[in-house]
């Protein structure tokens, strides 16, 4: 009796098929694992951020940026976030030029940066900054907590100016924001008054009696008008001095008439 022989190369056809299908298996394997390297990596630098290990997390993103082609908006965000907590000011600068438009996911590192930045004086980087921020839909309020933070009158005004341009299409926060800086130039003139700086306090009056004027008060208006008068008898020059006095007295300040009298 003949036994049926298989053909010779019926097992090596076996062994190329199951050598196929774990090469696919290893290739898709693969092709997952680098897939998942860059956004596995960026989980694990937010986890060494908030646990404070700055320069693990900086030396971690800098070797995914090295080695990925794709440009990575929130890579180069959170790196960005790494060197100003690691104060690498001039690597975060090299790299703020790059950053595209801020995300809302991205807005509780903004605020930290924000923070930092402004509290180092770093108004440049702060103005850059706010100027790619349009998606997060900042509030006047965000713009007056930054311009309190600030150790003059000169760099606040520049945050609630930008925070105008910013808020430029709600009219209402336009506005707040005017009324805020007003309140905070006469806030400053009354020291500058107590220095006997006239010079310095008309300047300040006069960019709050502008501000005034664009919002329709009438109560800064009077009260301005009636510091001006002051400011100009300080510095003797008595016919602006009685000019704004004049005016003041007109928009109901008493203490305008009293003056006059």
């Amino acid at each position: 009796m003949k036994k049926n022989n298989k053909p010779e190369n019926s097992n090596s056809g076996c062994l190329l098929i199951i050598g196929l299908f774990f090469g696919a298996v290893i290739i898709s394997i693969f092709l997952l694992y680098t897939n998942t390297f860059e956004l596995r990596s960026l989980d694990t630098a937010k986890k060494l951020l908030r646990g404070h290990k700055t320069s693990k997390a900086t030396a971690l993103l800098e070797n995914v940026k090295l080695q990925i082609k794709n440009k990575n908006p929130e890579l180069n965000f959170l790196l960005f976030y790494a060197y100003i907590e690691g104060n690498k000011l001039n690597k975060a600068q090299n790299l703020l030029h790059n950053l595209d438009k801020i995300s809302l996911d991205e807005m509780i590192y903004f605020q930290k940066i924000i923070n930092k930045l402004n509290l180092q004086g770093e108004d440049h980087m702060v103005y850059e900054l706010l100027q790619k921020s349009q998606e997060l839909n900042l509030t006047e309020d965000f713009f007056i907590n930054i311009s309190e933070q600030k150790k003059s009158i000169i760099n606040e005004s520049s945050i609630i100016e930008l925070g105008m341009k910013y808020l430029h299409h709600d009219q209402i926060a336009v506005n707040k924001l005017k009324s805020h800086l007003i309140r905070r130039l006469l806030e400053v003139e009354a020291y500058l008054e107590e220095d006997d700086s006239s010079a310095r306090a008309i300047k300040y009056l006069e960019k709050a009696q502008k501000l005034a004027i664009q919002i329709q008060d009438e109560s800064f208006e009077a009260e301005i008008h009636y510091r001006l008068g002051r400011a100009y008898k300080n510095a003797k020059d008595f016919n602006k001095a009685r000019e704004h006095l004049t005016l003041s007295a007109k928009l109901g300040n008493k203490y305008a008439e009293k003056l006059l009298n």
